[in-house]
């Protein structure tokens, strides 16, 4: 059995986040290594970060571009105390928690896309991957982050050109990643503690109130059927609320949505 030296968390006072802290020179990716040792699993609001991951992962398994640049990647182990079916509404809380950081910089021109990306302007600048599992009884969630911090565009793949960006392209400055992920971990528990004491409802409103996806016609795939419709916005289960042609909500959790 691996043995991991853990140091005091990033949160002075620490609640649902940052109890305890893992730091990884290198990994394929804080996600992966969380899954991979279950046992790390159990410890309630552990934080793993890494300098570098080598095979970052979106949803849908798809590869997070690195950059060549100082980066943020982290990843949050929640026992989250709420209905199973509310489970899914957390990355878009993870997301929030993103968002009200980067917009602290301040980050120009800031907005969220459904289900998991931070977009400065059109240009991707986070992603938020949160997978979930039951564990000896217990519903825990991985919330994984990734930050672009430093260096423009230059630094990723050219088909990647207008669609990315960084902090430091956005502000003109640097932000130490590990000062960064205090931020957003601060912010993930408040939001914790909100959704907790029953303020679910209000979190959803903010997300709402800074989504980029609001009202926009889009063609989208959920549980294998395709269809066409506007975005109105999320149900109180953080589920995705679209409006086909037929005059029929849909909510999707997790299915395929392109601009239409």
């Amino acid at each position: 059995m691996n043995s991991y030296s853990f140091s005091d968390g990033p949160l002075k006072n620490p609640g649902w986040l940052g109890v305890a802290s893992l730091h990884l020179k290198e990994t394929d990716s804080t996600n992966s290594f969380l899954l991979r040792n279950r046992g790390l699993l159990l410890r309630k609001g552990l934080v793993v970060y890494a300098d570098r991951q080598t095979s970052g992962r979106g949803r849908k398994n798809r590869s997070w571009e690195q950059g060549s640049g100082r980066h943020l990647f982290f990843s949050a182990v929640i026992h989250p105390e709420i209905p199973a079916s509310m489970i899914p509404s957390l990355t878009v809380f993870t997301g929030l928690a993103v968002f009200r950081a980067l917009h602290t910089i301040p980050v120009p021109d800031l907005s969220i896309k459904w289900p998991n990306d931070i977009l400065a302007g059109s240009r991707k600048i986070s992603g938020v991957l949160c997978e979930s599992l039951e564990l000896r009884g217990q519903n825990i969630v991985v919330a994984g982050i990734g930050v672009n911090i430093e260096g423009d565009e230059t630094q990723y793949p050219t088909e990647l050109a207008g669609k990315i960006s960084t902090i430091e392209r956005e502000t003109g400055r640097f932000i130490p990643p590990y000062a960064l992920m205090e931020m957003i971990l601060a912010e993930l528990d408040q939001i914790m503690d909100m959704v907790h004491s029953g303020c679910s409802v209000q979190l959803i409103r903010e997300w709402e109130e800074h989504s980029s996806s609001i009202g926009r016609k889009v063609k989208f795939t959920d549980s294998g059927r395709h269809d066409t419709g506007i975005i109105q916005g999320l149900d109180e289960k953080g589920r995705l609320m679209v409006e086909t042609a037929h005059q029929k909500t849909r909510c999707i959790v997790s299915g395929e949505i392109i601009p239409n």
